[in-house]
């Protein structure tokens, strides 16, 4: 991800915030360090970080991020992921934030011994607006 370190994205419903470089604040028992994403779909907010937040390689489309949203749904071993491609963007830290626009995909994944032979994962896509900015993080 080039030039900025927190999105803040909506459409469909779902909110997603996503901190690249963590929330900032006091380190201590239960304090989140490194990259992370709150996914939010109107009736649940998630947090997803360390194991459960992939950040993908920059790409010249952008950065794919992959967050474990749900685990165990209703089929035991059944999980639901978020992938969203974040854009490169170019904000400076005097101009606050800048207007985005992309897409978010939802991927549920069934296991195979549960429900026999077929495809194991089925997609929903949504496009996804807010801003990316640079921001300071408190200490």
């Amino acid at each position: 991800m080039l030039g900025a370190n927190l999105y803040d994205l909506h459409g469909h419903g779902k909110r997603i915030h996503y901190y690249a470089d963590g929330k900032g604040g006091p380190i201590g028992p239960g304090s989140i360090k490194g990259p992370l994403l709150i996914y939010d779909d109107g009736s649940t907010q998630v947090e997803c970080s360390g194991d459960d937040l992939k950040i993908g390689p920059a790409t010249n489309a952008g950065t794919v991020v992959t967050a474990l949203v749900r685990k165990n749904g209703i089929v035991p071993g059944a999980y639901t992921s978020l992938v969203v491609l974040l854009p490169d963007v170019s904000p400076q830290p005097a101009d606050g934030a800048v207007t985005v626009h992309t897409i978010a995909v939802l991927s549920q994944h069934r296991p195979t011994p549960v429900l026999g032979a077929g495809q194991l994962q089925t997609y929903t896509e949504f496009a996804v607006k807010g801003t990316a900015a640079i921001v300071k993080l408190p200490l």
